[in-house]
């Protein structure tokens, strides 16, 4: 469960190494941002019916209000389950399993490494910029952080659509060569 937990950036334009702290750049997280448009369709939040109705018989865990319940009952005592809306954002990235970050971590990587978007910075980026990071998903291999110019999710659907091409010249390539080949042979 402590994939659902991504790391949390926050981006300075200048060194944040005292109090008062800069002001951090306006990073994009919501979820019409940076998540696939096909993707958002089986990610629904449960009706506030359907988690009154249920809330005794299944832990809403991603709900605040239900965290806060079992605080108080003292029922549940995961720190990772405290501050899961901090941690998703969800005022900036939307809220449970509508959530930007949410939607994106379950989302199945096609190859071996994870990448996955976390946000989008619409201002002009000027060197030197520093990051803050809270690791709040720590793994024994290495993390990497990619910051580029480009569409993210543009390079995967080249990738498809280079593959169909190539595909279909492979295609016309093989029955061309078969029809020579059958033409060769009735000689």
């Amino acid at each position: 469960m402590s994939i659902l937990f991504p790391d949390s950036y926050i981006f300075y334009d200048k060194e944040p190494d005292e109090v008062p702290f800069p002001t951090p750049l306006p990073l994009k997280q919501n979820v019409e941002e940076i998540t696939i448009k096909y993707y958002r369709q089986f990610y629904k939040n449960p009706s506030p019916q359907n988690v009154q109705l249920y809330k005794d018989h299944i832990y809403f865990w991603m709900e605040p209000d239900i965290q806060y319940e079992r605080l108080q009952e003292n029922k549940e005592t995961n720190e990772k389950l405290l501050v899961l809306p901090q941690t998703l954002k969800y005022n900036q990235a939307g809220k449970a399993i509508e959530n930007s970050h949410f939607i994106n971590w379950m989302i199945p990587s096609a190859l071996n490494y994870i990448k996955r978007l976390y946000g989008k910075l619409y201002i002009p980026l000027k060197f030197p910029f520093y990051i803050y990071i809270e690791n709040n998903f720590k793994i024994n291999d290495t993390k990497i952080i990619v910051i580029s110019t480009s569409q993210y999710y543009m390079r995967t659907f080249l990738i498809g659509f280079i593959f169909i091409i190539i595909s279909i010249i492979a295609l016309i390539l093989c029955i061309f060569y078969l029809i020579r080949m059958n033409k060769y042979e009735n000689k």
